[in-house]
């Protein structure tokens, strides 16, 4: 007939944790990106003006190039290291979300597996 009470607290609860993992997720990411920008301003201030990274059209290559010349130039500096620690944390939140959500289960059912529908 109609949804029971427990059920429908499950799903406010999945739906609240998944709203506050995609926040945090969001966070992270922002925080990883701020601090990339941190050490583009680093290195270019180190760089001559023909050298200096150009704040758009980033790919692999080019943030690979960042990392090396952060590493030459700031061998003390700790920036990368705690953008890679946000940036995997990240990673970690949407895993939770995805978890969180459901969205995962679609991913990895057992073979052979049937739905109580």
């Amino acid at each position: 007939m109609g949804v029971g009470i427990l059920s429908r607290t499950s799903m406010t609860l999945h739906i609240i944790l998944g709203g506050v993992t995609f926040v945090c997720r969001v966070g992270w990411a922002l925080t990883s990106a701020m601090l990339t920008w941190e050490a583009v301003e680093a290195v270019n201030q180190k760089l001559a003006v023909k050298e200096q990274f150009d704040p758009l059209w980033w790919y692999t290559g080019k943030y690979m190039r960042l990392r090396r010349e952060y590493r030459r130039l700031c061998p003390e500096g700790k920036l990368l290291r705690r953008e890679r620690a946000f940036g995997i944390a990240c990673f970690a939140f949407f895993l939770a979300t995805a978890w969180v959500t459901g969205i995962l289960s679609a991913f990895f059912r057992p073979p052979g597996f049937q739905s109580g529908r």
